[in-house]
């Protein structure tokens, strides 16, 4: 799951029309882009439009396959949803129309920005994950598992060091 830009229009992907393509025709084709956010380094892009219909926001939730797009209005309410969620599949949020839009639980993971060597290697030594990349993932917020083997790589020279490699 991803986000891209294009240079180009994608072509046209389905027949029949969902009620949210029909949503974004509406209120996001030939507005503006007011504003696109990472929401706290976490897996989470909001997109701010304006446009004649009025204000909407695309929330695109990157999460593997729990990965989801959400049409959200001003006063923070779902339009639609790529995937709806009801009650009986997760009472934490629902994402439905008309339903207020929950952000998906933050995951407890540390600031990177934040992080000094020190604080680094206790959090590292706390896990149990056999490998060093893994570790890092595990433990610091908006690193990608691509990140953590470069990462890894940079301080050991191996892809695959074992966890205690990069210590001194």
């Amino acid at each position: 799951a991803g986000v891209r830009l294009t240079a180009s229009k994608p072509r046209r992907g389905v027949e029949a029309p969902t009620p949210l393509w029909l949503l974004l025709a509406k209120y996001v084709r030939g507005a503006r882009l007011v504003s696109a956010a990472q929401v706290s380094l976490d897996r989470v892009l909001r997109l701010d439009f304006s446009g004649q219909e009025g204000q909407v926001s695309l929330v695109c939730e990157i999460m593997g396959k729990h990965s989801n797009l959400v049409l959200i209005d001003t006063l923070g309410a779902v339009m639609d949803a790529l995937k709806r969620i009801p009650a009986a599949l997760n009472r934490y949020r629902v994402t439905l129309p008309l339903h207020e839009y929950v952000r998906p639980p933050p995951q407890s993971k540390t600031d990177p920005q934040t992080l000094d060597a020190r604080t680094l290697s206790a959090l590292l030594a706390s896990r149990t994950e056999p490998l060093l990349w893994q570790r890092v993932v595990a433990v610091t917020g908006g690193v990608s598992p691509i990140v953590a083997r470069e990462v890894s790589f940079r301080v050991t020279g191996r892809l695959n060091a074992p966890a205690g490699a990069g210590e001194k």
